[in-house]
């Protein structure tokens, strides 16, 4: 008996049509069976839908009240297209040779369809243009594709980075930069549940502007988010900021202009239960102004937080019980005309009212060389800010301090959080209802990595762990406490040849420890399907090094290619794979599978390659 795999299913009036791939030992043809609601298969022998040369694959089928639409990718011509046919409810294939719905240039892929109320959609993955993007059309009862073309969806594809997140006690916002339009930065976003399924996978337009957008931070009240960002739209940077609610509507695409006179750079955003409080640096002030769940400005004139002669920037604010704490790094010189300078780390109590209670700003930072980038977290009884310092060596890590609602300094000689050799930078911290959680960028090896670690209330490290360890540099990381014991980080990496460019990732953790929950992880392979080369991205958690397998096999089992077989330390990896088997010799189109295992732990994707 040959496999059958990749099956989908749907209901008509009276039965079940399940469809699938299979068998393989001439070609991948598409079957398919109705089966009723008590379980008995009319179709033993199955129903050939489409059994052509070139092989035929991923099949997906709807109803539409009258008829089944099966749809599949098909490699009858050069490269993969998308074809479908109809089945009536008693088995006939009405269109035996298929219809074609995309035969556009290049490779078209892993279709999906659903019926509304009149019309089938369509879609697919298609590599037509650069990159592998996301297509679709129309198809109604009678066959005819309305969208012969194919109807972009998206076509995300490049750089993103600087990553922000946020909770709704429901779902994750993850923003970012994203240049898929080319010539400007743009602001993007994307809703991830609990479970860690992207709800928007061809991403949210939060603002999509003339000029580049950058910097962008999210904030929830529980129900909808907050997200702003630095705006170049006009002659200066300004900070703009919208609403986006549950669905993942965003209601203000043009935003709206929360920064006042001047520059604005680097927002930072706090919840009190009723307003936001968003703060930037504006050269050599701190200010800030409140909004209202509904993204309305409440100080049209602003707040000015810190003021004087002094260059302050990354600023970071979080609410206590009664009170935003707001800290800054501030860049002093030696003499006023001495070019040589350090900087401190500085902060200021903002009432919910929008007062500021300490016009003398507070000295955060009171023992170090030169405190840089502060990030600013509460317990429920105090706060706690970390920042990056030097050392002897002239190496930065990671420090921090706790501070009272009264504003005392309660740690003056700083906690050493992590000084591990190399340099450790860009700190943020979040309380998980037990502890705090710092993570930073880290270059103890050759790379900028992510490394994190837990902090105590009392303000003891407990431990260090790795976040992200793999090939090419890990950079701006941001990190939301969800629901339960659960966290998620995410950061931008650079992704090496064939891509040169940055993606979002992100990675679950628990408070209870530091380790995910699974012992493996293995992504989906950029891009897939592929011809020449593709990249594979897994991690490995645990506290010791596992011996590590990963290997491709085709379809019958059989070994094509060891890609790694070693000890490997906790951390995160990207391998790639050329399409060869061991002896060197291209392998032909079709599918693959790559198995990540321990011994005791395996995963599995699954590969095309498109020729």
């Amino acid at each position: 008996m040959d496999n059958q795999v990749y099956p989908s299913v749907a209901f008509g009036d009276t039965n079940y049509l399940v469809v699938w791939q299979g068998p393989y030992w001439v070609n991948n043809d598409i079957y398919g069976a109705r089966v009723t609601l008590t379980g008995t298969v009319l179709d033993p022998g199955g129903i050939p839908i489409s059994t052509g040369e070139g092989g035929q694959h991923h099949p997906s089928v709807s109803f539409d009240g009258n008829h089944y639409l099966v749809v599949w990718m098909d490699g009858r011509d050069v490269s993969f297209d998308i074809y479908g046919t109809r089945v009536s409810q008693s088995g006939d294939v009405l269109e035996p040779l298929g219809f074609t719905i995309s035969t556009e240039e290049n490779a078209q892929w892993n279709p999906s369809l659903t019926f509304g109320d009149t019309t089938y959609l369509v879609v697919w993955e298609d590599e037509r243009g650069i990159t592998s993007n996301i297509y679709g059309t129309r198809v109604v009862q009678s066959g005819e594709v309305l969208d012969t073309s194919g109807i972009i969806i998206s076509t995300a594809g490049h750089s993103e980075q600087s990553p922000s997140i946020g909770f709704n006690n429901t779902n994750y916002l993850v923003v970012w930069e994203d240049s898929r339009n080319m010539d400007y930065y743009d602001i993007y976003g994307a809703r991830v549940n609990q479970s860690g399924t992207i709800l928007d996978p061809s991403g949210i337009g939060i603002s999509i502007c003339n000029e580049s957008q950058h910097s962008p931070e999210v904030e929830s009240n529980g129900f909808s988010y907050l997200v702003v960002w630095e705006d170049a739209r006009s002659d200066t940077s300004e900070i703009y900021g919208t609403l986006v609610i549950p669905s993942g509507l965003v209601l203000n695409t043009h935003g709206v202009e929360l920064s006042i006179e001047g520059h604005g750079q680097s927002p930072s955003i706090a919840y009190d239960g009723i307003n936001y409080l968003t703060v930037w640096s504006d050269e050599h002030f701190i200010r800030g102004t409140r909004v209202d769940i509904l993204c309305r400005v409440i100080d049209s004139s602003g707040i000015n937080i810190a003021i004087g002669d002094t260059i302050r920037s990354s600023p970071s604010v979080a609410f206590g019980n009664d009170n935003y704490l707001v800290v800054w790094e501030a860049t002093l010189f030696s003499v006023p005309s001495d070019s040589e300078f350090y900087t401190l780390i500085y902060g200021a109590r903002v009432t919910p009212n929008g007062t500021v209670l300490d016009t003398q700003e507070i000295l955060i930072s009171m023992n170090g060389c030169s405190p840089r980038c502060p990030s600013v977290a509460f317990d429920g009884t105090n706060y706690f800010v970390v920042w990056s310092d030097y050392d002897i060596n002239t190496e930065q890590n990671i420090y921090g301090t706790r501070m009272d609602e009264t504003g005392t300094v309660l740690d003056t000689l700083g906690i050493p959080i992590s000084t591990a050799m190399g340099t450790q930078i860009s700190s943020s911290a979040i309380f998980d209802g037990t502890n705090y959680i710092v993570i930073w960028r880290d270059r103890r090896s050759n790379n900028w990595d992510l490394y994190g670690a837990r902090v105590t209330t009392a303000g003891e490290v407990i431990d260090t762990f790795t976040v992200s360890t793999a090939s090419y540099d890990e950079s701006t990381a941001n990190i939301a406490y969800g629901a339960g014991e659960q966290s998620f980080i995410v950061y931008s990496h650079y992704m090496g040849s064939p891509y040169k460019n940055e993606r979002v990732f992100g990675r679950f953790y628990t408070s209870t420890g530091v380790e995910e929950e699974e012992e493996l992880g293995l992504l989906q392979n950029i891009p897939n399907p592929f011809r020449s080369v593709t990249m594979i991205h897994y991690f490995v958690s645990g506290k010791s090094q596992q011996l590590i397998s990963l290997n491709i096999y085709n379809l019958a089992g059989q070994l094509i290619q060891t890609l790694v077989n070693e000890s490997q330390s906790p951390g995160e990896y990207v391998v790639n794979w050329d399409g060869q088997d061991e002896t060197g010799k291209v392998v032909p189109t079709g599918i693959y599978f790559a198995r990540l295992n321990t011994g005791s732990f395996s995963k599995n994707i699954k590969i095309t390659i498109v020729r």
